[in-house]
């Protein structure tokens, strides 16, 4: 309002700005903000001293917490104890400025369940470009990591059942050269008496006196029936 001495109005002065890029911002983080809320995965942002700072559906419906309940409090409330030192290395890697960076490892739900997780953790910059806190999108690979434990088993037991059917099949062949082995040494013994006793008729036959030819064909004869009765046996 401009007023004269006397204090009486007789106009205005009308200051614009223009505002479009700002709007457009605001926008932006509203639309921002409703993606990151409706997404399936849980995404969490903290600052560097490592307290949540905002909280989506997704990670409610994942960890059980609700964005009032966590929000404000450290994010190591999801660590496991043993896993406590992570932490402390993805706060340094941030305070060093690195690139994000995609972790495996295990978190704790509100009810106290261990679930597999998939961490993607990712610098957030101010308009100066300075690291002031940290994104994170967390993924459960719970089943993921079963169905890679039962195959681990699986593989485990086949090399077990290939061990076991090759050593089955190493005593096998083992047994069947003591057999064959055994089979060759009996079924040699006739044969060479059927061999002997041959060579001793077409060497001596036309002198030998026809009782001691007759025995040697006997013997023949006893051999072949045993070397018969040996491979009716096999």
């Amino acid at each position: 309002p401009i007023r004269d001495g006397a204090g009486t109005l007789f106009g205005v002065v009308l200051v614009f700005r223009d505002v479009t890029e700002r709007r457009r911002a605001d926008e932006a983080r509203v639309r921002l903000a409703a993606i990151v809320e409706s997404a399936q995965d849980p995404i969490v942002s903290k600052g560097l001293d490592g307290i949540v700072r905002t909280w989506n559906s997704g990670a409610e419906r994942l960890f059980g917490y609700t964005a009032e309940e966590i929000v404000g409090k450290h994010i190591t409330i999801l660590l496991p104890p043993e896993r406590l030192f992570e932490e402390a290395e993805i706060m340094e890697r941030l305070h060093q400025g690195q690139p994000d960076e995609l972790l495996d490892t295990v978190r704790v739900t509100k009810d106290g369940r261990r679930i597999n997780v998939s961490v993607r953790v990712t610098p957030i910059v101010d308009s100066e470009g300075r690291v002031i806190g940290a994104s994170k999108i967390v993924r459960d690979i719970s089943v993921h990591k079963r169905l890679e434990e039962e195959i681990r088993r699986a593989n485990a037991s086949l090399e077990r059942g290939v061990a076991e059917r090759t050593e089955e099949l190493r005593k096998t062949i083992a047994e069947l050269e003591r057999f064959t082995y055994t089979v060759a040494h009996d079924l040699r013994a006739p044969l060479r008496g059927v061999h002997r006793y041959s060579e001793l008729l077409l060497d001596q036959g036309g002198q030998l006196p026809p009782a001691e030819a007759e025995g040697h064909l006997r013997r023949i004869a006893d051999a072949a029936k045993r070397m018969d009765q040996l491979i009716g046996d096999l």
